[in-house]
């Protein structure tokens, strides 16, 4: 069975509901619950159990700073001004940078294809189906929120996620677990 993983931080259960306090008055954008924030490192694409454990072995040999995650914005990803997504941005770092290719290193050492996205670090805060939001509405909340910051705070281990589709959004589960450096 193949599974869909990626790698991620998590923000402290303290942190969770600080992030979520924008989360509301939109209509059509479905926010996330407070157990799936995280922001992802990278994306691992879908793998059979063997390579699951290569890339498990390879993210147990990332020797990485714990990254200070400094939550300074608010913004939104869609094409042709309709908006899927709306995220608090976080402070592109170098100890964050540094983990961010520590990982794509270890991807490929799996064999794993180069990712050929740009790193922008940000933690999704609500989801938008693009037949029922609210374009303006989006304008209006970033204009809102412009100012959203969280004090920072250290990421101390990093995460290995499966993902699976549901119609309510997707279920995450934890695969293992990476102590960063503190």
């Amino acid at each position: 069975m193949r599974r869909r993983l990626f790698a991620a931080l998590v923000p402290p259960p303290h942190m969770q509901a600080k992030l979520l306090k924008p989360a509301t008055g939109v209509p059509g954008m479905r926010w996330t619950p407070a157990h799936n924030l995280h922001l992802t490192l990278r994306f691992l694409g879908h793998h059979p159990p063997e390579m699951e454990k290569k890339i498990i072995q390879a993210l147990h040999g990332v020797t990485a700073a714990a990254p200070t995650i400094d939550v300074q914005s608010v913004g939104r990803f869609g094409h042709q001004g309709t908006p899927h997504a709306l995220w608090a941005g976080v402070r592109h770092t170098a100890e964050l940078e540094a983990l961010h290719l520590a990982v794509e290193d270890a991807a490929l050492s799996c064999g794993l294809k180069p990712d050929t996205h740009d790193f922008i670090p940000h933690i999704t805060l609500g989801r938008a189906n693009p037949k029922q939001v609210d374009v303006a509405a989006v304008e209006h909340w970033l204009r809102q929120h412009e100012t959203f910051s969280l004090p920072p705070f250290e990421a101390r281990e990093m995460m290995l996620f499966s993902s699976a589709p549901s119609p309510t959004g997707a279920i995450y589960r934890v695969v293992e677990v990476f102590p960063l450096q503190t």
